[in-house]
């Protein structure tokens, strides 16, 4: 993924979780976006490891 990608879902997804309890909108992005959580693999390049934690961090961040 690209760091504008990121960035972008990092924004909708905290524009989803604006209420304190979430909503059914939320739950259902988290949910496909539990899907999409990176692997990791001894053939990763370092810049792939490093997408997949920033994507884990943001996904930690919105997702409950």
């Amino acid at each position: 993924m690209t760091r504008q990608l990121l960035a972008a879902l990092s924004l909708i997804l905290m524009t989803c979780c604006a209420a304190p309890d979430g909503s059914a909108t939320t739950k259902a992005v988290c949910d496909e976006l539990r899907a999409d959580l990176p692997s990791w693999s001894s053939h990763d390049t370092a810049q792939s490891r490093a997408e997949g934690a920033r994507f884990v961090t943001t996904f930690g961040a919105v997702c409950p």
